[in-house]
């Protein structure tokens, strides 16, 4: 009796040892998750952050720069863009300054452009990190992919165009979007680096000349550097001094309304498309020339 008596106490017992074993273990994991889980924001991007005392942040994060390109401020210290607080016994890190702010501290001629310019890109006014990483990068300009598959993730149809038609608009085709396009913000939409038809001009105007630097290459809209055999091997169109007589004597490639588009100007994209095209000299919508006069010409 007394034998059965221990062993039923000793079972309890082990009953009582187990729960307090599992509860110490759920509130355990409880704890972790919720650090783990902890969603970063610009008010506390890590309100559970342990103290690290004499540790470099590094030591733990040592993956956000081994990208090919590291952001200088990201070389130099966490603590450039980063606050660290102790705080009992753990600490708070946070942004030094709420989104865009803190990449216009360095990056002033972006909030200038984004302030003042008439055409901005909706990505880069909501936060620089949608198209840019703030730490490494194996892309240029620390960007989240190499162009034009960054730009393909919005820009879906426009992917489109340039791999499924027959002819391909060689600077889309070997140098990508930036080429022409501002991908912050600019006075000429859609986010053209200058006005029709003067951005097509810049290469195929048979009236320009072209000065290389050593590396072979031409500046173009000021700041836009593409190799010499580009314009050169452009097709070239022939203006008279008012900018008239292409693709006949006297006709106009801008300056005038559009008649066959309501509200815009008339444009070498009138008649071309600047990506990619089904019939040769990438006409609109793939019609003949014939039907790409009449289209005004009524």
């Amino acid at each position: 009796m007394k034998a059965r008596k221990s062993i039923k106490a000793a079972i309890i017992c082990g009953w009582v040892i187990c729960g307090l074993i599992c509860i110490a273990s759920s509130s355990s994991s409880r704890v972790g998750a919720n650090e783990g889980s902890q969603e970063p924001s610009n008010a506390a991007l890590a309100p559970n952050h342990k103290k690290i005392g004499n540790a470099k942040c590094q030591d733990c994060h040592a993956e956000t720069v081994k990208g090919k390109t590291v952001h200088p401020p990201a070389a130099e210290g966490c603590d450039t863009c980063h606050e660290y607080a102790e705080s009992g016994t753990g600490a708070t890190i946070k942004l030094a300054m709420e989104g865009n702010n803190l990449c216009f501290t360095c990056h002033t001629e972006k909030q200038e452009d984004l302030t003042t310019k008439k055409s901005r890109h909706p990505p880069a006014e909501d936060s620089c990190m949608n198209c840019h990483n703030p730490h490494s990068s194996d892309a240029p300009r620390m960007l989240k992919a190499a162009v034009p598959d960054l730009c393909f993730i919005c820009h879906t149809e426009k992917e489109e165009e340039v791999k499924t038609k027959k002819f391909v608009h060689r600077p889309v085709k070997e140098l990508g979007c930036l080429v022409c396009h501002n991908p912050h913000a600019t006075d000429f939409a859609p986010m053209l680096k200058a006005e029709p038809p003067g951005l097509c001009l810049t290469c195929h105007d048979r009236r320009l000349t072209y000065k290389k630097n050593e590396a072979g290459q031409v500046v173009i809209f000021a700041d836009t550097r593409i190799p010499g055999d580009f314009p050169d091997k452009a097709l070239k169109i022939a203006l008279d001094p008012t900018d008239k007589g292409h693709p006949y004597i006297a006709h106009p490639v801008g300056g005038i309304p559009d008649p066959s588009r309501k509200g815009k100007n008339l444009s070498c994209s009138s008649c071309h498309n600047p990506h990619a095209g089904n019939v040769p000299r990438m006409f609109r919508d793939d019609v003949t020339k014939k039907d790409l006069c009449l289209r005004c010409h009524k």
